[in-house]
């Protein structure tokens, strides 16, 4: 047998294996032959390719608490989902009464309360932190930075105790914990938040719908790492224009999507974006000093819907939502009969790389991987097709689905996660995903109400569950 060239840990593991020598009539060794290191995972057989031991291809992983329904007596609900640096991932979402993720309850007294929690890359969950003590809170999106902090938007009607925030009527608010899960700081903030984002830099962006004259008007505020605001813009605009989604690049740029009808305005020195019909989705780029420096709009006459954003270290960028009837991304041009979901992935100049749709009526959630592959994870009733073919479901309700786009946008696997065997009904839905760079898998969070089919092992929810899994590469 020969000295294996593999990565360690992987010899002997899936196709892996160490080449072999033979021995000659001369009495020599030959040349050594049949070595077979990692390769790319070709997921129409089922061979280990990449030697990563266990599933593949969109396989339900085990690990510490993942893989099984969380929560607790009451109804937990499972809102957003981020990546750190080292594997760890960050959870927040609500609950009612108390909370368990496997290390006790944690109860309160509110009527809604909010929660984070840190999952370790092993699934073990290093904290959890509650953040309101009366009243009731939303978690509409977190973030997490370079330094492992986390920044955290939503609604608040009550009181935030820890962040000194009081609100007596429905108002946004960020708030930054620490690694360790210690609150550094809170604020209130206009609006309604719709999403959050971090710079390199830690500075805290965030994108919120400005309710007024029958309508809503884009608002993006920018506060630096210590909770001080630096800047607010407001972009207006006849009828309803609404953020979706908001990213920061590697530059500390603003990327911003979402939804408007009418016109939309993006300050002095703008062109004043048209919808075509009745609502468009908006791209929008802001320096780091909040001025407009690009915008466009997709859309035709029939509705359109932003959803997520997220922006890849290349200036890469990827825009999720829903529309009817077609809708021309930039090549080609994309048909709903019904109401379906679209991903789109632009380049750094905003050149069309790919798009994709599926018959659904919530936008999915994304998330880039380093190489410039998109792994997107939604909510969708009836059958639909990501690319791999077919995933019909067990018939009412709504089902999560997920899928792994490589670079090029062709489909590398795609998967569906319905009722247990032998059930029907009940509701799953998608809350965030992400794609560790440092472990390689894919992380989904979601909300169970009724059962789900774990690659063969199904789990009840009590009434609404948190799911958290991880899926091979």
């Amino acid at each position: 047998m020969c000295p294996y060239g593999g990565p360690p840990g992987t010899v002997g593991v899936g196709a892996c294996s160490a080449g072999r020598r033979t021995c000659g009539g001369d009495g020599r060794w030959g040349a050594c032959a049949g070595e077979v290191t990692p390769r790319a995972e070709d997921c129409t057989t089922p061979a280990d390719d990449d030697c990563g031991g266990g599933g593949d291809c969109g396989a339900v992983l085990p690990g510490g608490p993942l893989g099984a329904l969380l929560g607790g007596s009451g109804q937990e609900r499972a809102r957003a989902l981020a990546a750190g640096r080292g594997g760890f991932a960050i959870l927040g979402g609500e609950f009612e009464g108390s909370l368990d993720l496997g290390a006790g309850p944690i109860a309160t007294g509110a009527e809604r309360d909010v929660f984070v929690a840190r999952l370790e890359a092993d699934g073990a969950v290093a904290w959890v932190r509650r953040l309101v003590d009366e009243g009731q809170g939303a978690l509409q999106a977190l973030a997490v930075d370079a330094g492992g902090e986390i920044a955290i938007a939503g609604d608040l009607e009550g009181v935030m105790g820890a962040a000194g925030l009081t609100a007596p009527a429905q108002q946004g608010f960020v708030v930054k914990l620490d690694a360790a899960g210690g609150l550094r700081w809170g604020t209130l903030l206009p609006g309604r938040p719709q999403d959050v984002a971090v710079s390199a830099a830690g500075d805290v962006v965030v994108a919120s719908a400005l309710l007024g004259h029958g309508g809503s008007d884009v608002a993006v505020a920018r506060l630096s790492a210590a909770g001080v605001p630096l800047w607010t813009r407001v972009f207006a605009g006849a009828g309803t224009q609404e953020p979706t989604g908001v990213a920061v690049d590697a530059r500390g740029d603003v990327v911003l999507t979402g939804t408007f009808e009418g016109d939309l305005d993006f300050g002095e020195g703008a062109p004043r974006l048209s919808s075509a019909g009745m609502s468009d989705v908006f791209l929008a780029k802001l320096d780091e000093r909040g001025e407009h420096v690009a915008s466009l709009a997709f859309g035709d006459g029939r509705r359109q819907h932003g959803g997520d954003i997220e922006i890849g270290p290349g200036g890469e960028i990827a825009l999720s939502g829903t529309f009817e009837g077609l809708l021309d991304l930039g090549s080609g041009t994309l048909f709903s009969e019904g109401v379906s979901a679209f991903v789109v992935e632009l380049g750094a100049a905003r050149e069309h790389r790919f798009s994709r749709a599926y018959p659904a009526e919530q936008p999915p959630r994304l998330a880039l991987e380093a190489d410039g592959g998109l792994v997107l994870a939604g909510s969708v009733e009836g059958p639909t097709d990501l690319g791999g073919g077919p995933l019909d479901g067990a018939g009412r309700g709504s089902d999560i689905v997920a899928a792994r786009l490589d670079a090029e946008g062709r489909h590398v696997w795609s998967k569906r996660l319905g009722p247990g065997a032998g059930r029907s009904g009940g509701h799953r839905s998608a809350a965030g995903v992400a794609a560790s760079v440092d472990r390689g898998h894919v992380l989904l969070a979601g909300t169970v109400e009724g059962s789900v089919d774990l690659d063969g092992a199904a789990a009840q929810s009590t009434a609404a569950d948190l799911l958290v899994v991880r899926l091979a590469p």
